[in-house]
């Protein structure tokens, strides 16, 4: 997949933003997917189980997949909630690695 191209300003925010003055915009480039412990590397095509407890936790998903991934199950957390024990045991069952 071809990695997704940074959202275009809305013309009425360009409209309020002075012609001398220059708008940037920044991308997301993963370089690899890390254990928690030791320094094995996770590498796509695999099949994953992926949780994420950020603002949007559907670009992450969205991020897995547009590097290779196959997400097979998610959950979807609060901003900074702690996932489940529960939780954590469901994606464990599902015999896939896990990502967050």
């Amino acid at each position: 997949r071809r990695p997704r191209k940074a959202a275009e300003v809305p013309a009425a925010l360009l409209s309020l933003i002075p012609q001398n003055k220059k708008i940037f915009s920044s991308s997301l480039q993963v370089k690899g997917i890390r254990a928690q412990s030791g320094s094995s590397e996770l590498k796509p095509p695999t099949m994953v189980s992926a949780f994420c407890g950020l603002a949007n936790p559907e670009a992450f998903f969205l991020t897995l997949q547009d590097i290779g991934f196959t997400v097979a199950a998610t959950c979807s957390l609060g901003d900074h909630q702690n996932i489940s024990a529960a939780t954590v045991r469901t994606l464990v069952e599902k015999g896939l690695p896990i990502i967050c």
